[in-house]
């Protein structure tokens, strides 16, 4: 880019970055897969899920999801569908992964 080119200013919610996604969840079978279901339906792409070793006696998991690039908007429609369900899940914390 030259420097006398405009810049180009987007959108908060169209801004593109990878993501750390960490959650708690509860241990029962299927809730992994209704949420990485929301990822999925809001346009997230999952690089790498990482689960904690349980310590509450196999009840709650403590997930880090690594995402793909995705808009900020995807990001934030998965958290407030995640929010929404009764799916056991809590999202603890969301972290944008800036580009080198």
């Amino acid at each position: 880019a030259n420097l006398s080119d405009p810049l180009i200013v987007r959108p908060f919610e169209r801004i593109r970055n990878r993501h750390f996604i960490r959650m708690v969840m509860s241990e029962e079978p299927g809730t992994l897969s209704k949420v990485s279901g929301i990822l999925g339906e809001s346009g997230v792409s999952i690089h790498a899920v990482e689960q904690e070793e349980d310590k509450t006696d196999g009840k709650i998991a403590e997930c880090v999801f690594t995402t793909y690039e995705s808009e900020e908007g995807q990001i934030q429609a998965a958290v407030e569908e995640i929010g929404r369900k009764d799916i056991q899940a809590e999202v603890k914390s969301v972290l944008r992964i800036l580009p080198k």
